[in-house]
């Protein structure tokens, strides 16, 4: 206790606390956080760091052995950790708003991917499939991979578009991200968002066939077949 001044502890060069009636009669009251005491593991840990800093041929040649590789993940992994038991339970509009960024692109990748693998697989099992033998099924697994490699190319024009939008940020960190709750909800809106994409990409199922671009595999085999019944003229 500071003899001038009884009541009062002594002052230390730590964060200084003012309440009002400390500051009417201009005190300062200064509280002390305990730390908890070093071990010899940490004061050793803390030596071969500075060693490290203070010698950069001594740290490039620690770089390269298999343990700091190892050593850096477990770094990466408790600062992960550390970073995750802190992090505040995000609010429901953060929620609100994690959930819309995931679920509005991903109804445009699902409608994209299946709108494409049809007509693409249509037309290739329409203009290649007899041509050269192809299967049905054969075509719609190459209108997979054709609506696939459109899909990763316009990915950046839907999140653009999304963007554009004026959505609100959901302002959540990195480590709030990794919350068990907020992961769970991220794989809930995008599983949303791709079944309602894929199920909308499914029109041209429901194309009349008057307004066809190309003719069907079926209205080619059927005029093959008509053709082939067909009398050969006599001369």
């Amino acid at each position: 206790m500071d003899p001038k001044r009884p009541g009062v502890a002594r002052a230390l060069p730590h964060r200084c606390l003012r309440s009002r009636p400390a500051l009417e009669r201009g005190f300062c009251v200064h509280v002390h956080h305990p730390q908890e005491p070093e071990t010899e593991e940490v004061k050793a840990l803390k030596a071969a760091a500075q060693k490290l800093l203070e010698e950069p041929a001594l740290a490039a040649k620690v770089a390269k052995t298999t343990a700091a590789a190892e050593f850096l993940e477990q770094c990466e992994a408790a600062a992960a950790d550390s970073e995750q038991a802190e992090a505040p339970h995000p609010t429901f509009r953060q929620l609100e708003l994690y959930f819309l960024h995931n679920f509005i692109p991903f109804i445009g990748f699902g409608f994209c991917d299946n709108a494409i693998m049809i007509l693409a697989g249509d037309y290739i099992d329409a203009r290649l499939g007899l041509t050269l033998g192809l299967s049905t099924m054969a075509a719609a697994a190459w209108g997979n991979t054709f609506s696939d490699v459109i899909g990763l190319w316009i990915s950046g024009f839907i999140e653009t578009f999304v963007a554009s939008t004026g959505l609100q940020h959901h302002n959540l960190t990195s480590g709030q991200m990794e919350l068990l709750p907020v992961r769970i909800v991220k794989n809930t809106s995008m599983i949303a968002g791709i079944s309602l994409g894929c199920i909308l990409g499914m029109f041209p199922l429901i194309y009349p066939e008057d307004w066809r671009f190309w003719p069907s595999r079926h209205d080619l085999e059927a005029a093959q077949d008509h053709l082939d019944l067909e009398p050969s003229p006599t001369n």
